[in-house]
C-alpha cells in the first residue's frame, strides 16, 4: 500500500476582465483621436503644465518642418519673432 500526498494551495483568483476590457476600449479610443490629430489640416500641439511641448500633429510637422524632439530646441529660440508675428497678423 503507497501512501498518497497530499498538496495544499493558497491563493487568490481575481476576475480582470472588465479591466481588461477598458484598457482595450481606452487603446482604441487613443488610436482614433491620434488619427484625427494626424490628418486634420490644423497644427495642433499638446502642452504639459509647464508648458513644454508633449505632441505635435502632421500638418505642424509639415508647415514647420520640425518635429516633436525639433520643436524643443527652435522653439525657445523662435518663439519671441513668433508672438511679435501674431500680433503684426492680429491688427490686420
Amino acid at each position: 500500500m503507497s501512501m498518497a500526498r497530499l498538496a495544499i494551495t493558497k491563493g487568490i483568483a481575481k476576475d480582470v476582465t472588465y479591466r481588461k476590457e477598458a484598457e482595450d476600449e481606452l487603446f482604441k479610443q487613443k488610436e482614433v483621436l491620434q488619427k484625427i490629430v494626424d490628418h486634420i489640416p490644423v497644427m495642433i500641439n499638446f502642452t504639459d503644465g509647464e508648458g513644454r511641448l508633449k505632441l505635435v500633429n502632421q500638418e505642424w510637422q509639415k508647415t514647420l518642418g520640425w518635429s516633436l524632439d525639433d520643436c524643443e530646441v527652435r522653439i525657445l529660440t523662435y518663439l519671441p519673432n513668433v508672438i511679435r508675428i501674431l500680433s503684426i497678423v492680429r491688427k490686420y
